[in-house]
């Protein structure tokens, strides 16, 4: 298990913002949205943080919560995602 300081988060964050809004915004088609999901993701990592053990891990995990936070918003709109990226 490890110890990520809020320094750590941090950095992360900000070193993988542009990658993981992109990634939401091609989803999405919305910036604002897009910077939104970004943020709740974030606090998703902060909470699964400890079972984390890489930034590769936290990558990857960021990027599927992304995705997921996606999917809830096409499902409350009644939309169909379409995950093809």
């Amino acid at each position: 298990m490890r110890v990520w300081s809020v320094a750590e988060l941090g950095s992360f964050y900000t070193e993988n913002r542009f990658e993981l809004t992109s990634h939401a915004l091609r989803i999405l088609k919305d910036k604002s949205r897009a910077e939104e999901v970004v943020q709740d993701a974030l606090i998703k990592v902060m909470l699964a943080a400890p079972e984390l053990d890489s930034s590769e891990h936290a990558l990857g995990y960021m990027h599927r919560t992304i995705e997921n936070l996606c999917v809830d918003i096409f499902r409350l709109e009644g939309r169909r995602p379409n995950l093809v990226i």
